[in-house]
């Protein structure tokens, strides 16, 4: 029997790592070119318009959000919307405090209502709508929510979709 010679092994492992140092480069360059700037929780939505910007309920209800105060974003929000019900922005942000504070249900019922009265949430409501699904054990609406996702046109919600049907559904 013959040794192999170290030569061989040092080419094989070099070769070895320079493929998989373009593998990550490549994967790299995939994963930013398929993000968008503001993608790290929602996609550019609509913003609030000058009567709803200039309500205070409005702006503390923002930073109480930002803060991680999500009780007192809830009362905040809840003021707001008493005058500004078609605020699809402040409900849709109640809906993320009310999962923040295990109120699935309610965020189901918030996220639903966001979806069907705004197009432009309907993904990102999807999402959240499936997520608390999930937290309240209810797999089979979540497959469907969570799949609607996965064949949608979104990229973005595609993949994340994609990966929670994969590992929990």
């Amino acid at each position: 029997m013959t040794e192999p010679k170290p030569f061989l092994n040092r080419k094989f492992i070099s070769g070895l790592l320079i493929v998989l140092m373009i593998a990550g480069a490549a994967a790299s360059v995939w994963w930013y070119t398929t993000r968008s700037a503001s993608s790290d929780l929602f996609h550019a939505l609509p913003t609030a318009t000058e009567a709803e910007v200039q309500d205070p309920a409005w702006t503390q209800a923002k930073e109480a959000y930002q803060q991680g105060t999500y009780p007192e974003a809830i009362n905040l929000l809840e003021a707001h919307l008493a005058g500004h019900p078609d605020h699809t922005e402040a409900w849709f942000l109640l809906g993320l405090s009310c999962l923040e504070t295990g109120e699935e249900e309610r965020t189901i019922q918030i996220m639903d209502e966001v979806r069907l009265n705004d197009p432009l949430y309907y993904a990102d409501a999807t999402w959240y709508m499936g997520l608390a699904c999930l937290k309240q054990d209810d797999t089979n609406r979540a497959r469907l929510l969570m799949g609607e996702l996965d064949n949608g046109p979104d990229s973005l919600f595609q993949a994340k979709a994609n990966l929670v049907i994969q590992r929990f559904l």
